[in-house]
């Protein structure tokens, strides 16, 4: 649940970047998501309740939260591949 949870955290907000990359105001990509994509509840409030959407940077990688869960899966993945 929690990988799955992650890989739609990834993907809205590589989602909303695109949108923002292309001429779309904050508000216009949010009503762009909200009208067009299905998101769990978890990534909702996360990510748009709590208005953390504002702070996404067009011109960054990776938000650093997300760089932590991503390096923590793919640690996950590494030792269990080692065993």
């Amino acid at each position: 649940m929690d990988c799955m949870k992650s890989i739609i955290d990834f993907l809205l907000i590589i989602f909303l970047r695109l949108l923002l990359n292309n001429d779309f105001e904050y508000e216009d990509a949010l009503s762009f998501i909200l009208c067009n994509c299905a998101l769990s509840t978890l990534v909702f409030q996360e990510r748009i309740y709590n208005k953390y959407y504002l702070g996404i940077d067009p011109v960054d990688t990776l938000s650093p939260d997300l760089v932590k869960l991503r390096n923590y899966y793919l640690l996950k993945i590494i030792r269990k591949r080692q065993k």
